[in-house]
Parts: C-alpha cells; structure tokens; sequence
C-alpha cells in the first residue's frame, strides 16, 4: 500500500472520528435557526433556551432586531440585568429590547453596538448600558472583554491592534474547540445527555410552565453516582459558557430579550453590616480608563443621533463605603463632567420591592429607569 494511500486512510480516519466526537459533544446543536426563532413567539411565552451557548443566544436576539427592526430603546448590560423585561411592566419588544450578555462589559457593548450601527439597527431613540456596580462580583469585567460574542464581531468590529484580535480570535477559537472536543466536556455532553441524561427542551412555552426547580420533564432518571465519580477523577466536568445547561431548569427568553423566570425561586437577603468586600481588583488608576471606554460609546450615539444613557443599578445592601466604590465615583464624576447622561442608582440599596435577590433587580426597577429617562 504506497504512503499516499494510507495518508488518505489516516486522514479519513480523523475526519470520521472527528465528526463522531462532535455530534456527540453537541458541535453545531444550536436547534434554531436565529433568523426565524423569535417569529411565534408571543407575550406571555418564551423560547426555549437551555443547552444554548451565550454567542448564540445574543445572535437570536440580534438577528430579530435585523429581520423586524429595532426598538426605540435598547438595553446593554450582564447577566444582572437579565430579568429586567419590558413586557412585564406594559411595554412591547418594539419599545424596548434587552440585549443581555452574561459577563458583557464596556468594550463588547461597544462592540455590540458597532455591529447593530453597521447594520442600520441601532436602537432608534435611547441606548441604555449598564454600568457594573462596584461591589457585585463581576465587577472587574466592567473593562475587561468576556469571550461571549459571536467570533465575528470581534474580528470586524474590534478596535484594538490588530496583533491582538488576531491573538484573541485564535484563543476564542481554541478554547470552543476545546469546549466541543475535550474529552472532559465530550463526556459531559455524552453522560449527561443521551446515555444517563434528559433531552434537552426547545421551543415555545408559556412563561407560567417555567420551572427552576426540577428540568422539564426529565427524560430519564438521571444517575448521580456515576456522573459525581467522573467529576471527581476529573474526567468530566460542564463545557464553559453553558449558562443554560441542556438538563437544568427549563429557561427561555421573552420576545423583549428578557429571560424568562420562575419568581417562587429568588429571595433577596440584604447584605449585612460590615460585610467585608474582596480588594479591588482593579488597577489603581483604572477610573480614567472607564471613562474612555465609555466615552467611546457615547460617540457611537452622537453620530447616529441616539441619546447614550449610562446607569449603575443597585445592590441589596446596607451601605459600605470601598475603594471599589470610590472608583466608580470618579468616573461617574468624569463622565459628567464631559457631558455624559449617568444615572446612578447605588442609593436605592433600601428598597426590596426593587429586587428579586442581592444584586438582580426585578422588572420593577427597569420601569423606575425608564420613568426617569422621561422626566
């Protein structure tokens, strides 16, 4: 047999297996297509979104907005703004659209909105981006990048050298590579999935069948022991960025962006007195450089003739004096100074009608934003 042939052998070979081990480590399982996803969905119900990666779930959103246009306010912000849903307080997705991203700071909402305005999508009145409050646990990522876009958008709408983005790109890619491929996360997907798992729901439910307590319905009784003893031989463990794992609570996403939620399961304790704070995990100085990535978006909308609204929301706490907080301080001082609208939101700690847990505010506190944007 010459070497050409078993060239050709080996190379097919890895190509078969390659496949294999993808669809079963759910490679290209994202059962929508974005561009039609959102287009049964009607108030009161949400799509499906377990087992989605967060590129994914953004790119639904997106892609609504450039089939049927965008709303008159947009919504940019993390995870903590998650459930801050429009239609729960009287408005329409036409009105205002949530584009949470679990971890998004200031350099990928910029991003983002580079990509809505290359595409004549950005919102049409008021752009609304969350700033991080200082003592929330993700605090740091308020000028530091996440990973949790589509790759693309990077690579196009990215404004650092271009050394770097060709560095992120390859790191972004590598470790998706690894989340689909790695044997730890293939078993995951294997173990938890068809061989001792449940199927993962999708598709339209109404919002009143959520549950976050048990998956929805499970499809087998799944074996906790033989999942537990791989994690401890360090075999398996769960892919990154799954927020929204496959056999976990059934979760979705209302036509407004907004998750979907079941509110029995959220409690919000007070942080006590006295409670200590981690030290700050940005660089002394760092005030300067939220100012300039802010200011960056701010001349997003001035170009396009969109008024830029920053806003720090709340956290149910008792008030801490930091140096966390007197960072944000600064900047927020800052950006005033140069004209920049910030709402600051830090003193409405007290108000627990405002919260459904310690730092994720209810649709309640984006109906006391909104009414203050009108003022």
């Amino acid at each position: 047999m010459t070497a050409r042939r078993y060239l050709i052998i080996y190379l097919s070979a890895i190509l078969v297996l390659g496949i294999g081990v993808s669809t079963l480590s759910g490679w290209g399982s994202d059962p929508y297509n974005p561009r039609t996803a959102f287009r049964d969905v009607k108030p009161g119900q949400i799509l499906i979104d377990n087992g989605i990666k967060e590129w994914d779930r953004i790119e639904i959103r997106i892609d609504k907005t450039l089939d049927e246009g965008p709303p008159r306010i947009g919504l940019f912000g993390s995870h903590v703004t998650q459930y801050l849903s429009a239609e729960e307080i009287g408005y329409s997705d036409n009105d205002v659209m949530n584009y949470f991203v679990m971890h998004i700071g200031l350099p990928e909402i910029a991003i983002v909105l580079r990509h809505l305005e290359a595409n004549n999508a950005l919102p049409k009145e008021t752009i609304l981006v969350h700033l991080h409050h200082p003592h929330s646990p993700n605090w740091e990522h308020i000028i530091y990048g996440i990973w949790e876009l589509p790759i693309f958008y990077y690579v196009k709408y990215s404004r650092r050298r271009i050394s770097h983005t060709i560095r992120d790109v390859v790191r972004m890619a590598g470790a998706r590579m690894r989340d689909r491929l790695g044997l730890e996360n293939t078993l995951f997907n294997i173990i938890d999935g068809p061989v001792l798992g449940c199927d993962a729901q999708h598709g339209i439910m109404a919002v009143d069948e959520t549950s976050d307590v048990e998956p929805k319905p499970p499809a087998v009784k799944q074996n906790g022991t033989i999942r537990k003893t791989l994690i401890a031989m360090g075999l398996m463990k769960a892919p990154r960025r799954v927020f929204n794992p496959a056999c976990g609570p059934t979760t979705g996403l209302r036509r407004d962006g907004s998750s979907g939620f079941q509110r029995s399961s959220f409690k919000a304790d007070i942080v006590p007195d006295g409670e200590a704070l981690k030290p700050n995990p940005l660089a002394a100085g760092s005030a300067a450089e939220i100012v300039r990535q802010m200011q960056g978006i701010a001349e997003t909308g001035r170009r396009n003739g969109r008024r830029v609204v920053f806003f720090v929301p709340p956290i149910y706490e008792k008030p801490r004096e930091s140096d966390r907080s007197n960072m944000l301080d600064m900047a927020v001082s800052k950006a005033r100074g140069e004209g920049m609208q910030v709402i600051d939101h830090r003193l409405l700690r007290h108000e627990r009608e405002l919260f459904f847990s310690q730092i994720y505010t209810s649709p309640r506190y984006l109906r006391r934003l909104l009414t203050e944007l009108n003022r």
